[in-house]
Parts: structure tokens; C-alpha cells; sequence
């Protein structure tokens, strides 16, 4: 806290109760997992859990909208519900795979977002109840009552969801261009395009080309279907 390591000499120990008792439970054990990796030292700050509480509020506010405004079946391929499939293979893998627990938290966190865009939306049942799902782990209490508010019980008896392969697929993605390892720019390109086509994309940008400047390119790395690095020189 305060860059300073808490201790008792020091004065600076923030213990669980009175913040449990501000916030919830569900609240604090959030904001501890999304603060960063669980094996690294994290900063505690009041503004931090105050963002997780907003969070938590907003999800709350969205998943009852869904419930009295979205119809209670829609489409299985569209835009959210891709978005929905993607999120779940995301958390599972940062949870099941990696061990991570702050990154699956980011993940919800951009589901809501797109479902607050339209919460009566065909899909965005569906979305709902992926968010709930996904966020049960962290914040058992505000998901089980969100899980009854959209008509179901026992949310911890339920099998933990899978996303399906098929909605996985992405005709477009986001193409990240660094260079010399700093982000200069991001733009939608076609999925499977082949590196030296990204490369060839990467230093068609305006942005990219203000920061190649006539330089040598030494060296390219390229992640498919995600990102190219320029090193220049």
C-alpha cells in the first residue's frame, strides 16, 4: 500500500473485515484476483475496488435488463454470441491452462460491455448467462442471485460451459503493428493471411511508416493472426 509493503509496524495493513463490510465479499475477493498475477506483488488502492464495485453494479444492472427485455432463445452465430463462445474458450484456458486469474475477470469485463450495448438483443440472453457463469468463481454470491434473475437455480451444479469450435472461427482479426516492440498501430485484416502478406499489411500503415521512417527493417516477427513486429535500425 502506498508503495510500501504492508506491515504492522508500519502501520499500513488493510485487514478483510472493514472492507468486506464495505464493499462485500464478493467485491473484495474480485478485486484481489484482477489486481495481477497471484504469484507477483500488487499495489492495494481504494480507487482499485471502487472500479470492481462500479463493475459489479454495472453486471448487475445489465443482466436484469436482459431479463425483462431480451426474448429467451436467439441466434447461435451472431456477433455476441461469437464474442460469448470466444470468452468462454478464453477463461477457461487462462484459468484451466495458464493459471491465471486476473486476465479471465478483463475478459468478462468486455463481454459486459458489448452486452450492455444491447440488452435486448436475440443473443444477448445467451450472453448474460455466459457472463454469470464465467464470473461465478470470483463472485459467487451477486452470480447465483443474477443466475435465479434469469431463470434458472443452483448455478453451482451446473457443468462449467463450453465454447463451441465452430463459433470460434473469425473471418477478420485485429492485427497489433509494433515496432521496435512499441504498439504503432491496430487494424482489422483478413484471418490466415500468410506472414509475408502481414508484413506487407504492417508497412502499409500510415502509423507504421511515420515511425519506420525510411529506416532499415532488420528483422520481422509475426504471431498469426495477431501481431507483427518490425525491427528497425
Amino acid at each position: 500500500m502506498g508503495g510500501s509493503k504492508m506491515s504492522k509496524s508500519k502501520g499500513n495493513v488493510e485487514g478483510p473485515d472493514p472492507v468486506v463490510e464495505a464493499y462485500g465479499a464478493d467485491a473484495v475477493r474480485l478485486y484481489i484476483l484482477f489486481m495481477g498475477p497471484a504469484d507477483q506483488d500488487m499495489e492495494w488502492t481504494d480507487a482499485g475496488i471502487e472500479g470492481i464495485v462500479r463493475f459489479l453494479r454495472r453486471l448487475w444492472r445489465v443482466v436484469h435488463e436482459v431479463a425483462e427485455r431480451a426474448p429467451a432463445s436467439g441466434p447461435a452465430d451472431s456477433a455476441l454470441a461469437r464474442k460469448a463462445h470466444a470468452t468462454i474458450a478464453k477463461v477457461t484456458d487462462d484459468i484451466g491452462r495458464r493459471i491465471q486469474f486476473h486476465t479471465p475477470i478483463s475478459a468478462v469485463m468486455e463481454l459486459v460491455n458489448e452486452l450492455s450495448e444491447d440488452p435486448a438483443a436475440p443473443d444477448a440472453r445467451f450472453a448474460a448467462e455466459t457472463a454469470v457463469s464465467l464470473i461465478q468463481p470470483y463472485a459467487p454470491h451477486a452470480a447465483e442471485e443474477l443466475w435465479q434473475t434469469l431463470g434458472h437455480e443452483r448455478l453451482w451444479e451446473h457443468a462449467w460451459p463450453v465454447a463451441d469450435p465452430a463459433l470460434l472461427e473469425r473471418d477478420t482479426f485485429e492485427l497489433v503493428v509494433q515496432v521496435n516492440g512499441r504498439v504503432r498501430d491496430r487494424f482489422e485484416v483478413e484471418a490466415g493471411l500468410p506472414e509475408d502478406e502481414l508484413v506487407a499489411r504492417a508497412l502499409q500503415s500510415e502509423r507504421v511508416q511515420a515511425h519506420v521512417n525510411g529506416k532499415q527493417v532488420r528483422k520481422t516477427v509475426v504471431v498469426p493472426d495477431k501481431l507483427v513486429n518490425l525491427v528497425v535500425g
